[in-house]
């Protein structure tokens, strides 16, 4: 079972660089599925682990194996959907799951949800990369988002404030920062990172601010406070720092943030001592 392979503290053991390859096609599979409204589907992982002097034999690159690190196992990793589509029926689950309170644990999401949860999932514990200082690390690097402080946000609540928090996110990643209670001009001094691919390159940069309930059975989800948009391709031309800029579909508000990018090793310009 999945849960006794995870519980057991087993992965899918394999370079740092061939981990970044392999993430990134299961985002991008994942993100074929989203366009066609698919909410429902599994990662296959099957594990032939290889007895001591045997040879992993002639013909499993040709199935698609992936050799481990240590040489000790063949990997097939498959993706299998059961073309399940986020219809008006299962939005209507979602929505009776809302109003539950429960709907951030719920099977029944929609299909980004479903998308961004199993890449975050797929990522983190099936190519999990415990003890490792690339973590974060995508194809091409990694993007540090420095959230700084928001400025006259909305008041979501009925007593005249707000419990912010924001979101980043690029692509199917996404990660966010704390909350700060009761404050419409909330400082977070919050530092996020998240892996760079080579499809993010054309992709923006999403940076939502969010009114959290704490009450979710009353007030269903989160309230929508605003966001900005950053093009990937602007902050990797250049880091780029934006002091009060104003929220889009919001009344008002204002974001600082900073954000930069670090390239992986293998992508990295050479230094002028390495290219003598």
């Amino acid at each position: 079972k999945d849960e006794d392979w995870l519980d057991g503290g087993n992965r899918i053991m394999v370079s740092p660089a061939l981990r970044r390859e392999l993430c990134a096609v299961h985002e991008l599979d994942a993100m074929l599925l989203t366009r066609f409204k698919i909410m429902d589907y599994s990662v296959l992982v099957g594990v032939h682990r290889l007895e001591e002097g045997e040879e992993p034999g002639l013909g499993w690159r040709e199935v698609g194996g992936i050799l481990s690190e240590d040489g000790r196992a063949v990997y097939f990793v498959g993706i299998i959907d059961f073309s399940i589509k986020y219809s008006l029926r299962k939005q209507a689950e979602t929505l009776v799951n809302v109003f539950k309170g429960c709907d951030k644990n719920a099977s029944c999401v929609s299909q980004d949800t479903y998308a961004m949860r199993q890449v975050r999932f797929v990522r983190c514990k099936v190519f999990g990369a415990e003890g490792c200082d690339e973590e974060d690390m995508g194809t091409l690097g990694e993007l540090t988002v420095h959230v700084i402080s928001a400025q006259n946000l909305v008041a979501a609540d009925w007593n005249g404030t707000s419990d912010p928090y924001v979101r980043i996110t690029l692509g199917l990643q996404s990660k966010q920062t704390h909350t700060v209670q009761k404050n419409c001009s909330p400082s977070w001094d919050c530092t996020v990172k998240l892996p760079v691919n080579t499809q993010h390159t054309s992709q923006n940069i999403e940076l939502a601010v969010w009114d959290e309930d704490e009450c979710r059975a009353l007030r269903g989800s989160d309230d929508f406070l605003g966001k900005l948009l950053i093009p990937m391709a602007a902050v990797l031309a250049e880091p780029q720092e934006l002091s009060d800029a104003s929220l889009v579909d919001t009344k008002h508000g204002q974001l600082s943030v900073r954000l930069s990018f670090q390239p992986t090793e293998a992508c990295a310009e050479p230094s002028p001592q390495e290219k003598k």
